[in-house]
């Protein structure tokens, strides 16, 4: 998706290291600009202050605080019911379209990381969100109601940990405040649960209070937190 991540060291451990992670950085900027790299991102411990200092010097501006939440799936898939008149479709090159309007509209007025929106092409977010994993369209699905798209829920497999990642969960306006949300965090547990996976795991914007909310209800729990910060490039 034409997207970076950088790491460094911690610059709270290794605070003489500042001025070397500093010219990295720069060097690597350049180096990403050249080579058609749109957004570059970093992660830091909120502790990292210093870190913090470093990235902004670079013209990284702080996105969110990301909450990572994890729970280990029911044992029976729970079971759930789509509202009469909505049906879900998986991804494939035939619902690619589809895809991408309910990725764009699920983005207005959205309190999941609102300042990432408009950053990247919805080309390259797809393109990014297919990198998480191994990708299978039949983990990606598609809302529908009247023969339109109003919604998307986006998993991956993470196989180093047997786990299920919920990469991106989107509702269009029209189709917020209406218990779907809720249906699409049990649909994941029932795919993990009959898929035997070992772990449902997320990330989301820890000032969401309604998404948190939500994940909690549905028994994920609080494991990390780390700082987004991000650089647009082109």
């Amino acid at each position: 998706g034409r997207t970076a991540m950088l790491f460094g060291p911690a610059q709270s451990e290794f605070p003489q290291s500042a001025p070397a992670t500093s010219a990295a950085i720069a060097a690597t900027l350049e180096d990403a600009r050249a080579g058609g790299i749109v957004l570059v991102q970093a992660m830091l411990e909120p502790a990292d202050a210093a870190g913090k200092t470093v990235f902004a010097q670079a013209g990284l501006v702080q996105l969110a605080t990301l909450n990572y939440m994890e729970r280990k799936p029911p044992v029976t898939p729970p079971e759930f019911t789509l509202p009469a008149g909505i049906t879900i479709q998986p991804y494939s090159p035939s619902t690619h379209a589809l895809f991408r309007q309910a990725i764009t509209e699920s983005y207005h007025e959205t309190l999941d990381c609102p300042a990432l929106s408009g950053m990247r092409d919805v080309e390259d977010v797809i393109a990014g969100h297919k990198s998480v994993g191994p990708f299978d369209g039949q983990l990606w699905s598609v809302l529908m109601r009247d023969a339109k798209p109003i919604g998307c829920l986006l998993l991956a497999e993470i196989p180093a940990r047997r786990g299920l990642e919920l990469v991106y969960l989107g509702l269009a306006p029209s189709a917020r405040r209406q218990g779907l949300g809720r249906i699409l965090m049990q649909r994941i547990l029932a795919i993990s649960s009959r898929r035997h996976f070992d772990i449902a795991t997320l990330a989301v914007d820890a000032s969401n209070t309604p998404a948190v909310r939500l994940y909690r209800r549905c028994g994920y729990s609080s494991v990390a937190q780390r700082v987004a910060m991000v650089k647009r490039l082109l």
